[in-house]
């Protein structure tokens, strides 16, 4: 269980470094927002967390993120008016623009009236208002940003980088500011397109209940090939003529394939290949074979001939034996201000997490990237090491769950406030064969 260690910078820094560089403005009296002498926007905190949406308005975002996601050169990230509820169809390019003029106000496909492999529910989008505003940059543009800026370098460490929608640019989170990186960012990008934050980093770890058995559920206790971590959801698949069982868990469990036991007596679960862990060691997420995008931190288990899954994970502390049961995929890619739980072997169940930013990127102290992965925040205990490739998920009204990804680490930033990072369920259900296991 390898602990990733940050170095904690508060804000000061921030202020130091903008009134030695001559930014635009007074900084004593500086507002949330100024520009550097290229146009790079600098701020002087992270962006306020945003406001929960409602049930309608999330699942309307998440299809204007799959037309996004589905050509990535004409549109940019889209987003939700908070002041209005309006879903904002960003567009880079005239074509985008009359794309979208053509579909008027009808609601655009839901991920599963689109999905390939046929297993989403068919649900059609509410008929949330809608609008589209032209943007400077593409969501290709911005993700080329992410992707190359994000790590460390030799000018400055991106801890942490993702899209601010509605201004049309990316955040990157940098642990200090000097004049050589911006002026390095501002030959590689368009300044325009460009945020940068001195953020507190948090100090984190990827993430090893105890006496599982078959038939398997999530959240238990596994001794993985790289160390202890915990069991994720419950999978299968049909290959024409037998089911095969699976958990799903972190990629960073079993980046080289190997053996999986449970840790209470080290009796053989099943067994993790390396070309299905989305990790490699040293560098981080790396795209698998049938992807053409990076899915996070995910792995799968192979549950052994004679042994088997069911569809429930273990709910309560560490030490519980108490189960729920696994309803349903959630309905959509995270969105900031999605809350959940997150059930790991060792921190046992903890909910009250908000996502504060999704489908982003994430640097360990240890230079590894995590790229393509989602993070909430929490006040209280946070997860620790060993909860790694545990369950991230909603708990319906029926008491049921509904799956949401698998926790990859954790920690708490300077300031106390816990932080969860996560691979989102979605990109397990595109990787893999067969679909989560329900009942």
């Amino acid at each position: 269980m390898t602990q990733r260690r940050y170095l904690a910078i508060g804000i000061s820094a921030l202020a130091v470094a903008t009134s030695a560089m001559g930014f635009s403005g007074s900084v004593a009296h500086a507002a949330s927002r100024t520009l550097d002498t290229h146009g790079i926007t600098v701020l002087m905190s992270r962006p306020a967390p945003a406001a929960v949406l409602t049930a309608d308005q999330s699942a309307a975002l998440d299809a204007a993120e799959l037309q996004s996601e589905n050509d990535p050169s004409d549109f940019s990230f889209p987003y939700v008016d908070r002041k209005t509820g309006t879903v904002v169809v960003t567009s880079a390019t005239a074509s985008g623009r009359s794309r979208m003029a053509a579909l008027a106000s009808r609601p655009l496909p839901s991920r599963g009236e689109a999905d390939p492999k046929g297993g989403l529910p068919k649900r059609a989008t509410p008929a949330v208002p809608r609008r589209v505003a032209d943007v400077g940059h593409s969501r290709a543009y911005l993700q080329r940003i992410m992707d190359e800026a994000i790590g460390v370098g030799p000018l400055a460490t991106v801890g942490a980088d993702y899209p601010d929608p509605e201004q049309g640019k990316v955040v990157l989170e940098v642990t200090a500011l000097s004049q050589a990186h911006l002026d390095d960012l501002a030959k590689r990008y368009d300044p325009a397109a460009l945020e940068i934050v001195v953020a507190p980093r948090a100090i984190s770890s990827t993430q090893g209940r105890w006496n599982d058995s078959s038939p398997f559920r999530g959240g238990d206790a596994v001794r993985a090939p790289n160390g202890s971590c915990t069991g994720g959801f419950p999978w299968h698949s049909w290959d024409g003529s037998a089911w095969h069982d699976y958990l799903l868990t972190a990629g960073h469990c079993g980046p080289r394939g190997g053996t999986v036991q449970v840790d209470s007596d080290y009796a053989t679960m099943g067994s993790m290949q390396g070309l299905q862990s989305s990790w490699t060691a040293g560098t981080g997420s790396w795209q698998l074979p049938n992807m053409s995008y990076f899915t996070g931190d995910i792995g799968l288990i192979h549950i052994e001939n004679g042994q088997n899954a069911v569809p429930q994970i273990y709910v309560g502390d560490y030490v519980s034996s108490n189960v729920a049961t696994v309803k349903q995929m959630w309905t959509q890619r995270p969105s900031v201000g999605d809350q959940y739980c997150t059930g790991g072997a060792y921190s046992g169940e903890l909910c009250g997490w908000v996502t504060t930013a999704a489908r982003s990127n994430w640097t360990y102290s240890d230079g590894t990237v995590a790229r393509n992965v989602s993070w909430g925040t929490r006040g209280g205990a946070c997860t620790q090491a060993g909860d790694s490739g545990g369950t991230v998920y909603t708990v319906r009204s029926d008491g049921g769950i509904a799956a949401k990804g698998i926790h990859d680490g954790g920690g708490t930033y300077s300031n106390g406030t816990c932080v969860e990072i996560y691979s989102d369920i979605f990109d397990a259900y595109y990787a893999y064969p067969g679909n989560l296991q329900t009942w």
